[in-house]
């Protein structure tokens, strides 16, 4: 496993043995929309290159609300680039902030993300055993 990325709202690790990449997102006080798009898209050249087959997002010290427009321009600008890669399954350690949770759960019942597999856990080995299975 390799670090491919690191800021001060994630870090970005590759597995390569198991073709899974991980990211481990940061209480961020500071974070806007516009701030939580680029780097949306920065992460996701970075799986345009990578070509993961499934995605951990450890959310436990995440404490951003994606709001429902940034829900819609997820649902529908990132997710389809990622089905479009091959990402296959999503595993997603929930967040301890309530609100944080719900926006991401929200984000993903749009009708592009029933075309991934995705699993809540509250465990990180958990959610990475889920993906490579």
């Amino acid at each position: 496993m390799k670090v491919i990325r690191t800021n001060p709202l994630n870090t970005i690790t590759w597995h390569e043995e198991t073709k899974i990449m991980e990211f481990e997102r940061f209480v961020t006080y500071d974070l806007d929309d516009d701030m939580y798009k680029t780097e949306a898209l920065t992460i996701l050249k970075l799986a345009e290159d990578y070509r993961p087959l499934g995605i951990l997002t450890d959310n436990r010290n995440f404490n951003y609300t994606i709001v429902p427009d940034l829900q819609h321009w997820i649902a529908t600008t990132i997710l389809p680039r990622y089905l479009s890669i091959g990402v296959q399954k999503g595993a997603l350690v929930v967040s301890s902030d309530f609100f944080t949770q719900v926006s991401i759960q929200q984000t993903l019942e749009e009708d592009i993300a029933t075309k991934f597999q995705i699993r809540y856990f509250d465990n990180r080995e958990e959610a990475y055993t889920w993906l490579i299975t």
